[in-house]
């Protein structure tokens, strides 16, 4: 599967018009789960109706291993939606292509806020402040703290 480099660390299913009329939900490791845990009911097919009928932008960060995994399934699902994908490191939120200030920019660049939250664990129900946020959480931060206004949908997260 090849993916269009936008710019340095962040990809594209296929150029495209930036759409502002719709939410950009930004899907944090989407398909993770750790072995054992309990993925909510219809999580994954709730996920992926969100994904093949979402006109607007969704932009996922997604560990760079699984990164063309996720984005043959994306494109099976959508082939001519607005879909960018950020590498991040394994186990983390963190870009490992390109830095957090540059992510940012990308997701202001659509001029739609707040920014929607999906994937991963919602650390709000599953950890205490004390033990982790968890990659959703650890973004949610990071985008609060650089200003962005932020909602997670629980109803897409994996608890």
């Amino acid at each position: 599967m090849s993916l269009i480099r936008v710019k340095k660390g962040i990809y594209a299913l296929k150029e495209s018009e930036r759409k502002r009329d719709k939410n950009v939900f930004v899907a944090v490791h989407p398909y993770f789960a750790i072995p054992g845990d309990q993925i909510p009911l219809n999580y994954t097919s709730r996920l992926e109706k969100l994904v093949a009928l979402h006109s607007g932008v969704i932009v996922t960060l997604e560990e760079k291993r699984n990164l063309k995994n996720t984005a043959q399934k994306y494109k099976e699902m959508t082939p001519c939606a607005e879909r960018y994908f950020i590498p991040t490191q394994p186990c983390s939120p963190e870009p490992a292509e390109t830095n957090w200030k540059q992510t940012i920019l990308f997701l202001k660049r659509f001029e739609k806020e707040p920014f929607v939250l999906i994937g991963g664990y919602d650390w709000r129900k599953k950890y205490t402040k004390e033990l982790s946020l968890g990659c959703l959480g650890t973004v949610y931060q990071i985008l609060k703290e650089q200003g962005c206004k932020v909602h997670v949908r629980s109803d897409l997260t994996f608890s």
